[in-house]
Parts: structure tokens; C-alpha cells; sequence
């Protein structure tokens, strides 16, 4: 009788052996979860502000692995030379989150289109293209996460296949095994851009060339029959391999049916070096296009400018030393925020205008708002061809980011601009001058329910609403002096306006030099008048009349000098271009 092996424990140690059993369990399994929940810790991220938590809360071996893997693959070589150089996490972690502020393309935006499509690509990657090592995606996801869907996707799930010219021509049998492969076209991002994809092991890599999808042991004098017999295949998806496949025909229909052809002798005679020699070619073009293409490429984004938007910035001295900027926002009314001729009575449209001012690390530091709901039967009848808006900001003299944008309520469709701006600093006690407004003159009420008004010097005025200079109606025109006294003027300054024609140069040579030493310009309006000095900050509002200048390109200028010395000037100018 076999009685087996048996050991008897004393009752007292049974809930000590249970729980070192349980204890066992635990640190066996936790590795393990520990990894699930690592490598799972950032698909379930869906937006911007999920992203950048878990990029600020992130240890060392997340960072590298959650992080690091995929920001790597968007960036240009001089971008990943200077992340490279950052000599700590927390440094390239704000690198990260500056370089996705960077990168949206309107702030005002709830969400950055930009990282959220990131963010997309890189979950998407991690569940089809899935590796079971960091960065849990293969060479597809990686191509993925650059350039998006390939616009062609060409799969095979390989095995054996049968060599179709060599079995034609010897009648006999040819076969070669092949991998599992993918071919996939980028023709929208660069011409001839194709990468090739083979299944070695559990997961998809880039190969260099087609032929490494072949199993089978390859003498060169087949190879090239294999690589082109795979190419063949693939000729649709691309031109370079199309190419190469129509030159692969033509020397396969010489070859089997012996029929004249452009063909040269040594491509006759020996066919597999010509198709090792378009092989080499056709990798080339291949890599060359690859080469070409930017660092990454986005899908058409939600932040897509829909509606026109023009837009105006002045800067005049502001208090404490601060600049304030006024922003000037037009819109077209026809065809733009109406499609159609707006002739209805009853008829208005809502419109937000919104601006944004972000400093060099992308942090806001003024934003301004306003609505307005416009009335198109006024406007028709004003012959006012746009919706304007004022915006205005406070910042210190400092390179800035400004975005500004408008949104029509009732289609939620929105335009915007977004551009660097250098603000002015007028502290000192040098004479300045502000930038150059423009306004037009309120002359009725219904005026005042289709334009933003606003009076100056006992004056009701609002907006200029014409992107270009209408010079039938008055052009009034506003700035500000600065350090008036404290610049040495003593008694009074003159104030010299001229419009300045901005027409092509003069190609004759001596013209040209006669125009240096005479320093003649083609100035088409001329206006000078006296100021006596009162205090150190002087508000001009000037008219002026452009109904006899020819319609073209100009540029106004505004002079300021001290009477009693010429040395004491200042100058501002602005593009304008004349219409009737």
C-alpha cells in the first residue's frame, strides 16, 4: 500500500503557512500588474488636460516609457537636438508641454486639436499595431504616430508563393516563402514616400528592402526575379514602384516572347543584374522621398479657419509702464458671415470676437471679449460691408503671442489669427509717438447700432469698418505724442502728415541714382500745421481728405518736431492702400 508523503504541522502553524501561500501570491502577481496597469495608464487618455496631469505627476521609468517614446517620433532633427541637451526630467517635461502649446493653432480653443489628435494616433497605435514591449507599438504605430493614416495600405499575409515569370518561361515551378508584410504609401505627405513593414517574430518592423520579407535562402541570380514579382504586386500604390514595375514588364514580355524592344543587349542577356540595378534605383527614390518629408504631418484639425478675419494692432503708452494694445477686428458680412445677399429685413447675425495674450512659456496674461449682434438691414442700408470690434490688452514692452478670433453663434463656425507681436516700450523721455489709428466718423444713430462707437475730442467715432482706405468717405486718423517737454521742446512742435506713394521702383539705373541724390519720393498729399505744448502726452484726431489721391498703394506718414529744433523728431508710418 502505497501511503504517499505526508508531513503533519502543528494546528498553531496553519494560518502562518496560509499566509506566507498569500504572501507568495501577491509579490509573484504584482510585476506583472504593475506592468498592466503602467502600459494601459495612458490609453484611456482622451484630451489635453488628462495628458499634461499624467506628464507632470509622471516618475522617472513613466516618463521615459509613457512619454518620451512617442514625443521623440513628431519632432524635426534641431528639435530633438536641443530636447536631448536638457540636462534634467523637469526641464524635459516643461519642453513637452511647451511644445504642444506651441503647437495648437488657436488657444482659444477649448482643446488643442493638435495633441488631441496625437493623443488619438498613439492609443490607436498601441491597440492595432501592439507590442508587447515599451513602447507597446510597433514600426507601423510608429509611422502611425507621425503621419497619420497611410493614405494606401497594401497587406499580405504571406506564405508560400510561386514565381510567375521564371515558371512561364521554364515551365517549372518557382516557389519562395515570404513573411507576413505590409507596404504603406504616404503619397499625400511626400511623393514616392512608401515604407515597408515585415512580421519577424510577434511583431511588424520597417525593412529596408523587399526582398527581406523572403524565407526562402535567396541566390542572387533568383533574388531579383523574387523582388520583382513582390513589386509587381504593389504597383498601384505608389509611382516609384510603379515605375519600376513597368520596366520589370518590359524586359519580362522581351525576355519571354523575344520581340524587338527598346531594351539594351546586357539587360537580354543578363535580366536579374538590370532588376538588382532598378531595385537599387527604386530604393532610392523611395528613401529619398522619406527623406523629404516633414518630421510629422497632422489630419485636417477642428481649429480650421472658416471665416475671414482681418485685423489691426496699435500700441500707445498705457499706465505703470505698461503698453496698451487696441485691436482692430474686421469680418466681411457677404459671402463670408452671410452666404447669401443679406437683404432681409429682420435679419442679424451674433458674433463673439475674442483675443488672447500669451507670453514666451505660453502662459496667458490678458484676454478681452465682446459680442455683438448686427443687424443686416442697417448695414445694408449704411453700405457697411463689415462687422468690426474693438479688443484691448495691458503687457509690458516684451515679445508676446497674440491669437485672436471670431465666432458666428448660430453656426458655431469661427476665424482666427495667431502671430507673434514685439509691444513697444514708450518709457524714457525721448519724444515717441503712438502707432496710427483709424476711425470714421458716426453721422446718424442707426450708425451706432452696426459700429462700435466711442468719442474723442468731442467727437463721435467708432471703427474704421473698411479693410481697404475708401477715399470718399473722411479718413480720420488718431496718435498719441509722448515726453513732449521732458524731449526739449519748448514753445511748439509741428506735425507734418503726408501720404507717400509705395508704387514699383524705377528700373533705370540712373533714374534710380537721381532719385538718391535728389531723395525725391512721389508724395501725393502733403500737410504740416502747429502745435503749442501744453503738457507731456498730447491725443491728435486728424481728418484727412484723399478724395483727389489716385487709388494704389501708400504709405502715411506722421512726423513731430520741436520748432525751435529740428534734432527733436519722431516718426510713425502705415501701409494703406486707396479705393474708391
Amino acid at each position: 500500500m502505497n501511503r504517499g508523503f505526508t508531513v503533519n504541522f502543528p494546528k498553531v502553524y496553519h494560518f502562518y503557512f496560509i499566509l506566507l501561500l498569500f504572501n507568495f501570491r501577491t509579490y509573484a502577481i504584482e510585476p506583472i500588474r504593475s506592468e498592466n496597469e503602467n502600459k494601459t495608464k495612458l490609453d484611456s487618455i482622451a484630451n489635453e488636460k488628462q495628458y499634461l496631469k499624467v506628464l507632470k505627476e509622471a516618475d522617472k521609468e513613466t516618463f521615459k516609457i509613457e512619454f518620451v517614446n512617442d514625443f521623440m517620433l513628431v519632432l524635426t532633427k534641431e528639435q530633438k537636438a536641443n530636447y536631448l541637451n536638457l540636462s534634467s526630467m523637469d526641464q524635459c517635461k516643461r519642453y513637452i508641454e511647451n511644445y504642444w502649446k506651441a503647437s495648437n493653432p488657436n488657444p482659444i480653443l477649448p482643446e488643442n486639436d493638435v495633441l488631441k489628435e496625437h493623443i488619438r494616433r498613439r492609443n490607436y497605435a498601441r491597440k492595432h499595431f501592439h507590442s508587447t514591449a515599451p513602447p507597446y507599438f510597433d514600426g507601423r504605430g510608429k509611422y502611425y504616430i507621425k503621419y497619420g493614416e497611410p493614405l494606401i495600405r497594401f497587406q499580405d499575409s504571406g506564405g508560400l508563393k510561386q514565381l510567375t515569370f521564371l515558371a512561364m518561361r521554364d515551365d517549372r515551378n518557382e516557389d519562395y516563402t515570404v513573411r507576413s508584410n505590409e507596404s504603406w504609401s504616404y503619397e499625400n505627405i511626400a511623393s514616392d514616400f512608401v515604407v515597408h513593414f515585415a512580421q519577424i517574430g510577434q511583431t511588424f518592423r520597417e525593412i529596408q528592402s523587399l526582398t527581406d520579407i523572403v524565407i526562402t535562402p535567396r541566390r542572387r541570380s533568383k533574388q531579383a526575379f523574387q523582388w520583382s514579382d513582390i513589386v509587381k504586386k504593389r504597383a498601384s500604390i505608389s509611382p516609384a514602384l510603379g515605375r519600376a514595375a513597368a520596366r520589370i514588364d518590359e524586359i519580362e514580355t522581351t525576355l519571354r516572347t523575344n520581340t524587338r524592344s527598346t531594351l539594351v543587349r546586357s539587360e537580354v542577356v543578363m535580366p536579374n543584374e538590370r532588376m538588382l540595378q532598378i531595385e537599387k534605383e527604386n530604393k532610392r527614390e523611395i528613401v529619398n522621398a522619406i527623406n523629404a518629408a516633414p518630421a510629422s504631418a497632422h489630419d485636417p484639425i477642428l481649429a480650421v479657419n472658416e471665416l475671414d478675419l482681418y485685423h489691426t494692432i496699435e500700441q500707445f503708452s498705457g499706465r505703470n509702464g505698461l503698453t496698451r494694445l487696441e485691436i482692430s477686428l474686421l469680418s466681411p458680412i457677404k459671402k463670408n458671415l452671410v452666404r447669401k445677399e443679406f437683404h432681409a429685413k429682420s435679419k442679424q447675425v451674433s458674433i463673439q470676437f475674442r483675443g488672447l495674450l500669451r507670453n514666451s512659456h505660453f502662459v496667458p496674461v490678458a484676454e478681452d471679449q465682446t459680442a455683438f449682434d448686427f443687424p443686416l438691414n442697417l448695414a445694408a442700408k449704411e453700405n457697411i460691408p463689415n462687422i468690426a470690434a474693438k479688443l484691448a490688452f495691458f503687457a509690458p514692452p516684451q515679445p508676446f503671442e497674440i491669437t485672436m478670433q471670431i465666432k458666428d453663434e448660430a453656426t458655431n463656425r469661427i476665424g482666427f489669427v495667431r502671430r507673434l507681436l514685439q509691444v513697444r516700450d514708450f518709457t524714457g523721455s525721448d519724444l515717441k509717438l503712438s502707432d496710427i489709428q483709424f476711425f470714421t466718423e458716426v453721422v446718424n444713430p442707426k450708425q451706432r447700432q452696426v459700429l462700435p462707437v466711442t468719442e474723442k475730442q468731442n467727437m463721435v467715432i467708432a471703427a474704421y469698418p473698411y479693410i481697404e482706405v475708401n477715399k470718399l468717405k473722411p479718413l480720420l486718423c488718431y496718435f498719441e505724442i509722448y515726453n513732449i517737454e521732458s524731449a526739449g521742446i519748448k514753445d511748439e512742435y509741428e506735425i507734418t502728415y503726408k501720404i507717400v506713394s509705395t508704387k514699383k521702383q524705377k528700373e533705370n539705373v540712373l533714374e534710380k541714382v537721381t532719385d538718391l541724390l535728389s531723395q525725391s519720393r512721389d508724395v501725393a498729399l502733403s500737410i504740416s500745421y502747429s502745435q503749442p505744448v501744453h503738457r507731456e502726452l498730447s491725443e491728435e484726431l486728424i481728418s484727412i481728405d484723399l478724395s483727389k489721391v489716385s487709388n494704389g498703394d501708400y504709405l502715411l506718414e506722421i512726423i513731430v518736431e520741436a520748432s525751435n529744433d529740428k534734432s527733436i523728431t519722431a516718426k510713425v508710418s502705415r501701409a494703406i492702400k486707396i479705393v474708391e
